[in-house]
């Protein structure tokens, strides 16, 4: 992904300010839509990741996968999840600011570390699937009530005529 370069003839990355507050430092990851940088945020001296995602030539589609990534990181919300905190554009450039972990994802830390003990792959699965908790389960369906039967009608309490009317006087 081409990037243009900052104003002040800086090339994109190290010490190049973006959002008023965030120095970029090194790239630290690149993905299909875009590059993320270490960055400091000079206002409180904490460190975060930004991924920096070029908007020119992007359809209408990927504006909208871009937004929904946005939509799910602003919800997600717990200690195995990155966190996101703001993102903010320009008019070639989308910003999306998050915490930024030190080994970065799995794949970087196997990549780094190579093979890991039993015990570390399964302290990750745990985080995995407390980051990941089971859905509410499916209320079950309550079956559906069996038809009553018919009642037995009554017994005709009426006296008949032997034609088996009940309006006239005459017996059988």
């Amino acid at each position: 992904m081409a990037l243009a370069a900052a104003p002040g003839g800086k090339e994109q990355g190290h010490g190049r300010v973006v959002g008023s507050r965030y120095t970029m430092g090194d790239e630290i990851g690149r993905g299909a839509s875009g590059v993320v940088h270490k960055a400091l945020n000079f206002q409180t001296g904490g460190t975060v990741a930004i991924k920096e995602v070029a908007l020119r030539g992007v359809s209408r589609d990927q504006l909208q996968l871009l937004q929904r990534e946005i939509d799910l990181l602003k919800l997600l919300k717990n200690p195995y999840i990155v966190e996101y905190r703001e993102s903010f554009n320009t008019r070639d450039t989308l910003y999306i600011v998050m915490e930024f972990v030190e080994n970065g994802s799995l794949s970087n830390i196997l990549r780094k570390f190579g093979r890991l003990p039993e015990a570390l792959v399964s302290m990750y699965t745990l985080q995995v699937l407390e980051a990941h908790p089971n859905p509410e389960p499916e209320p079950e369906p309550e079956p559906e009530p069996e038809p009553e039967p018919e009642p037995e009608p009554e017994p005709d309490r009426k006296l008949r005529c032997s034609r088996g009317c009940t309006s006239c006087t005459s017996r059988a």
